[in-house]
């Protein structure tokens, strides 16, 4: 009976140790899609920043031309404000 009970012991704990090293391939394995995921956010978030710079250009054109129009052609000739 011992010797059916080391058997039986033995093998769940070989079958443990091949869940254990399944549980850590899965996590390796996640942890490198994070690691991508995390790098393609990265870059995204710098698209976004350079995105808002170019729209700052953008509508500050926008504000420059708007206060160029509406200043009067005369002033213009001459310079004034």
């Amino acid at each position: 009976m011992d010797n059916k009970l080391l058997d039986l012991l033995s093998e769940e704990i070989r079958e443990t140790k091949n869940l254990t090293v399944a549980v850590r391939d899965e996590v390796l394995e996640v942890r490198k899609l994070a690691e991508a995921a995390m790098i393609t956010a990265n870059a995204a978030w710098e698209e976004v920043g350079n995105s808002k710079r170019q729209v700052d250009a953008a509508w500050e054109l926008v504000v420059l031309t708007r206060n160029e129009i509406s200043r009067p052609l005369w002033k213009k000739w001459f310079g004034l404000n």
